[in-house]
């Protein structure tokens, strides 16, 4: 028989008695047990399974997180290109197909968009080392923005990561206690409520939108007043837990600065120099210009981001917070009309707009046809150059396989324009933005099956159409047109044969060294090149183009023959209107025409050199995409009543293989010249000088010397002709 101390015996029973008398409010209703005051009432949190409770599991749409990061990425690139100077003008940005993608108007920009772009990506890396974003620049100056799994993952992780954390905080306001708030999987979270018998009152809760909410902290709170809930005039008094001065509490003004729905993006990051992890926080257009002007008229004070009632952090101004980003420490290629009407809408214009044209396409980007588009490297939507949804909601008709016969005018330049299906197109004002025609070639058999010209989106369609089919093609004219398809159909595998009529290529673009460069260069390459070529006739067999023979006797194999020989303004509108015609439509600096009513703008305006150092009543035409988008702007101003000067440093550029040529200036009228060649990098510049000044320059493969004749131009300064002939000596340092 075991025999015990009778003071262990006491003891033991003395402790049952105890834990029997705490059991005894966990029995007992909590509004008998709330009647004892000061009496302790410990209670039991008896879990779902004893006490019932509500039990949910959140599933969350992962499926839809891509979208909304590359929506949430559109938004972030609109305001950062137009942030900063210079700014970056960029086209329509589109989302589709998984990936982001808007075209450089500049294509001397594409470094400066890079480093933009770097900087909103995170320099290429997320927080897990890993690339989140995969930037690529396609046709020189169209960037494409696709995240990476990694990148979609971690966004993933940080999504639940949120979530789980605004579940446990709307929970906690309920008073529950020990509620269960776990992350299942990559994309589930369970919730477990002990005692709460309503669960469409759970439901409710999470399911309500999270208020985000950006106020001034009221620095003449009296600390004191504040902790009993007290505030003055103005200002309300909400939770901070992890108020680093006192009291979990603190004073804020009432009215909200910036809400939530301005804010695109937030994730975590680290302070570059310290290494301290930060907030990056990032705003929409509209949020970023408030919370700028906020920040510069309270540099030096707090502010509070708050999350439903309760105060996250309260960090300090420290200095204008410019360009909708901050850092919290603890739309080029474009068609002539399509740049015109959207100038308009971005001077106010709210007049009803008609783009009329005579392809059945929507508005699209022209100078990928004879390279990417031609190659299969991107598809025609890639050319789109904007949606139909913004035709509609900028007030634009757009009416395509529409050709324009005839225009009845009034002497106030108001009318009506005829099209061919008869329809009548009554307007108060008119700009004609038509463009130029291919040459025709006239031979014998030029009119064969096979003879192709490539001007628009049908003469793209029509030459991919065709190339299967081919081995051997011949192409007329070496023009930047003719050596960009040569380079394109080469890459395809054709034998291609080049007949150019003139004593060197690219003869009415380019100097001496610049044509004996590319003839050099593409003679390498493989390329068949016949200079002064005289073509005597097309041979075919059943309507097929089966060869060309030159005057020399010389016949070369053809299943393709390419004409790119120049092309013809299209004048015949200005003509029916009696305006003044002489190498394309005349207008003044404004882009009007003789009427002093038209606008005409692009290839078929002949205007004064817009060039500031032109010699006075120097006329030019000029055929470039930018020429095309600048004109634009020039004609929305003056049919807005305000007249600009067309002034600037025309531009131009081509690429031909691996070769990229740009062009800055005009070279008409040089006499001498400078060259620059670093062969092992393939880099090749010609500078024009007139009277001891630069003009002009030829780039291949060198954007920097690029982009420093454009400045130097611009800015009317010089670079010294003698400094400049030793390649290793850049050529900003010598503008001057």
């Amino acid at each position: 028989m075991l025999d015990f101390p009778r003071w262990k015996v006491a003891s033991i029973v003395a402790l049952l008695a105890a834990l029997c008398l705490l059991a005894i409010p966990s029995f007992l209703p909590e509004s008998v047990t709330n009647s004892w005051g000061a009496i302790p009432h410990p209670r039991v949190n008896k879990g779902l399974d004893l006490a019932g409770g509500s039990y949910l599991l959140l599933e969350a749409d992962t499926g839809d997180l891509a979208n909304t990061r590359l929506e949430t990425m559109r938004d972030q690139v609109a305001a950062e290109m137009r942030r900063g100077n210079p700014r970056i003008d960029i086209g329509d940005i589109s989302v589709r197909g998984g990936q982001l993608s808007f075209m450089l108007r500049d294509p001397t920009q594409v470094d400066a968009a890079r480093e933009r772009l770097l900087s909103i990506t995170g320099g290429g890396a997320g927080m897990t080392g890993q690339r989140e974003w995969d930037i690529q620049v396609v046709d020189t100056s169209r960037f494409v923005l696709k995240p990476t799994q990694a990148g979609l993952t971690q966004a993933v992780d940080t999504a639940m990561k949120t979530a789980t954390e605004v579940v446990r905080r709307r929970i906690d306001a309920l008073g529950t206690k020990e509620p269960t708030i776990l992350q299942q999987g990559s994309n589930r979270i369970v919730v477990q409520v002990p005692g709460l018998q309503d669960p469409q009152q759970l439901k409710d809760l999470i399911g309500k939108t999270a208020k985000l909410e950006f106020k001034l902290v009221d620095t003449t709170a009296n600390p004191v007043e504040v902790a009993k809930g007290n505030a003055p005039a103005g200002s309300q008094v909400l939770p901070y837990p992890g108020n680093p001065l006192g009291a979990p509490v603190i004073a804020v003004k009432r009215p909200v600065i910036i809400s939530g729905d301005q804010l695109i993006d937030a994730q975590q990051a680290f302070d570059q120099q310290t290494n301290a992890p930060q907030v990056a926080i990032t705003f929409d257009a509209q949020g970023g210009r408030k919370f700028a002007r906020i920040t510069q008229e309270n540099t030096g004070k707090p502010f509070a981001i708050i999350l439903d009632g309760q105060v996250l952090s309260a960090p300090n101004i420290n200095e204008p917070i410019l360009g909708g980003r901050a850092s919290i420490s603890g739309n080029f290629t474009v068609d002539t009309a399509n740049q015109l009407a959207i100038s308009l809408r971005a001077l106010g214009y709210t007049e009803h707009i008609t783009l009329l044209g005579d392809e059945d396409h929507r508005p699209y980007q022209r100078p990928a046809l004879s390279k990417e588009f031609l190659q299969d490297k991107i598809g025609s939507e890639s050319l789109i150059f904007r949606s139909n949804d913004y035709w509609d909601e900028h007030n634009v008709t757009l009416v395509k396989g529409e050709r324009i016969q005839d225009i009845d005018s009034n002497p106030d330049g108001s009318g009506v324009a005829v099209g061919s299906s008869g329809t009548r197109y009554p307007y108060t004002r008119l700009a004609l933005a038509v463009g130029a025609r291919p040459r025709r070639f006239e031979a014998e058999g030029s009119d064969l099956h096979g003879v192709v010209y490539l001007r628009n989106a049908d003469d793209a369609l029509h030459l991919k159409d065709l190339a299967p089919n081919a081995t051997d093609v011949v192409v007329l004219g070496g023009g930047f047109i003719g050596l960009e398809a040569a380079s394109s159909l080469q890459a395809m595998g054709k034998k291609v044969t080049v007949l150019e009529y003139g004593p060197r290529l690219v003869g009415r673009a380019v100097g001496e060294d610049t044509s004996g460069y590319f003839l050099r260069k593409h003679r390498e390459r493989g390329l068949d090149i016949h200079l002064e070529a005289r073509v005597r006739k097309i041979h075919g067999a059943d309507g097929q183009v089966s060869a060309v023979e030159l005057e020399t006797g010389e016949v070369i194999d053809a299943q393709i023959v390419l004409v790119g020989i120049g092309v013809i303004p299209n004048t015949e509108l200005g003509e029916k209107l009696g305006l003044d015609i002489e190498n394309g439509i005349v207008v003044d600096h404004a882009a009007l025409a003789s009427d002093g009513h038209t606008l005409v703008v692009g290839d078929v305006a002949n205007m004064p050199n817009p060039v500031p150092s032109a010699p006075e009543g120097e006329r030019i035409r000029l055929e470039s995409v930018n020429n095309a988008v600048e004109h634009a702007k020039v004609a929305a101003y003056a049919l807005m009543g305000q007249r600009e000067a067309y002034a600037g440093i025309p531009w131009f550029w081509s690429n031909q293989a691996d070769m990229k040529l740009q062009i800055a200036g005009l070279s008409l009228g040089f006499d001498s010249t400078v060259k620059r060649e670093v062969p092992e990098k393939g880099k090749f510049t010609v500078l024009y000088y007139r009277d001891g000044r630069i003009i002009a320059a030829d780039c291949v493969n060198a954007p920097l010397d690029f982009m420093a004749v454009k400045q130097a131009l611009a800015a009317g300064k010089n670079i010294d002709p003698q400094a400049s002939a030793d390649p290793a000596v850049q050529l900003k340092t010598l503008i001057a």
